[in-house]
């Protein structure tokens, strides 16, 4: 099996900077590690390969000082590694990023793409989505547990959920992104590093790659970033002082129950009042909400999305449509999502929709988008909303900013689209240049209607 694993190296937290003119982070001239989930997407790669045999390739795209991290890698156990070094690549989103390392992947024709699932830096979790789709390749995306079937013609994949896990089989070749309980991490001795010093590190250009040249760096992104905002939380600083743990942890207990955090959510937000019908609302400015389903129910992050949706179509003069893709019977819920804000419910409902499919999800979404063009598109945060989001947005060749926590509609018009990093410490509104405007919004942050 002859496996391409892609790495991003990510400045240590201490030497985190941003450009205030590109309003991206600066790379050169800082210490980068590895992104730790990338670091053990390469090492279950490695025992992948130990167990069928074949080649470990990682991949990164950088500025020169990147090389040091593929030599990690080679001193880890890759057998090759490709450097993706080039003014041209500057600047690139998450859509530019996914199109450039796809763009080198074809090159390498591999059986399996591997990743990690996300880097603190970003948080996105798009880019392993937006690559199998321009590789046209199917995905599995925050693995769990991975092992080699059907002669390794293709995998048995145990993927973490929000309510627990799924078990897959995936044909090859395809693209997976890790979670961090994959496999145990682990880093080069000095000995493996010594070793791995002088191996061979492959260059490559724009002009190696091919294609589109304007497809790379900023100018292939379409997504943007305008300012910076610190967001660094300020701590009470409350010490429990006591020589009895039972009567610190009865006075933990205490303070925490009185700050509500064990209360409902529902029970602690004051709903909006859902709104009236527009009387003439602009088919051009539509806020579409995506309905994603739990054991027949909407997720209650919808009510959220719907409550936000209707802040935006409030000030653009558009409605508010939620979109739902189910078995027969969610026909039952067009109520429930009028009550809470839909103007329109978008459905399509059979048994072969029952259960969540990227690609067949993917599909339904991408026409329905193409068909109506809405001004706006709002889907969860959620492990199939940071699956399907992406694969969407990479089809429908948009930009997306994954996991807000806020949206904005300025007085431009614009849609600020509230986007955190490096654990929230810093925030930034990000903009699209594409429409719709696309975005999935972290659950708990919004107040739903």
């Amino acid at each position: 099996m002859n496996i391409v694993v892609c790495i991003k190296q990510t400045p240590v937290a201490a030497d985190a900077r941003l450009d205030p003119i590109t309003k991206t982070l600066v790379r050169e001239g800082v210490n980068l590690t590895i992104s730790s989930l990338d670091r053990r997407a390469l090492l279950e790669s490695i025992r992948l390969r130990q167990e069928t045999g074949g080649t470990v390739t990682v991949i990164t795209m950088g500025p020169a000082q990147a090389k040091s991290a593929l030599v990690e890698c080679l001193a880890l156990g890759a057998d090759k590694a490709v450097h993706l070094v080039d003014r041209a690549f500057a600047g690139a989103d998450t859509l530019a990023t996914a199109r450039t390392l796809a763009q080198a992947i074809k090159k390498l024709a591999p059986d399996l793409v591997v990743c990690g699932k996300l880097t603190i830096d970003s948080e996105t979790a798009q880019v392993p989505s937006e690559m199998a789709e321009f590789l046209g390749m199917p995905q599995v995306t925050s693995a769990r547990k991975i092992k080699p079937v059907a002669g390794n013609a293709a995998l048995w994949v145990e993927q973490e959920t929000d309510e627990g896990c799924e078990r897959y089989e995936v044909t090859l070749p395809a693209v997976l992104s890790v979670t961090e309980l994959v496999i145990a991490g682990r880093r080069p001795t000095p000995e493996e590093l010594q070793a791995a010093s002088g191996k061979e590190v492959v260059t490559w250009t724009a002009a190696d790659l091919g294609g589109d040249p304007s497809g790379y760096g900023q100018t292939g992104s379409p997504t943007r970033v305008v300012e910076l905002r610190s967001a660094e939380l300020e701590r009470k600083g409350v010490v429990v002082t006591t020589e009895d743990p039972k009567e610190a942890a009865e006075r933990l207990k205490e303070y925490m129950v009185a700050s509500g955090l064990f209360r409902p959510r529902a029970s602690q937000v004051k709903l909006k009042q859902r709104p009236p019908l527009p009387s003439s609302a602009d088919p051009k400015k539509a806020v579409w909400v995506y309905v994603e389903l739990v054991a027949g129910k909407p997720r209650p992050v919808t009510y959220e999305l719907l409550g936000a949706a209707h802040d935006l179509a409030s000030g653009l003069g558009g409605e508010v449509a939620a979109v739902m893709i189910g078995g027969p019977d969610v026909q039952s819920l067009i109520p429930e999502l009028g009550a809470h804000g839909a103007d329109t419910v978008y459905m399509l409902h059979g048994d072969a929709y029952a259960s969540y499919d990227t690609e067949r999800y993917t599909g339904v979404l991408a026409s329905a988008v193409r068909r109506h063009n809405p001004h706006v598109f709002l889907l969860p945060s959620t492990t199939i909303g940071r699956d399907l989001a992406p694969r969407l947005a990479a089809r429908l060749q948009i930009g997306l900013t994954g996991d807000c926590i806020g949206l904005e509609l300025e007085p431009s018009g614009e849609i600020a689209q509230i986007k955190p990093a490096f654990g929230g410490n810093i925030v930034s509104p990000i903009y699209s240049r594409t429409r719709p405007v696309m975005a999935t919004v972290r659950p708990g942050m919004l107040t739903p209607l």
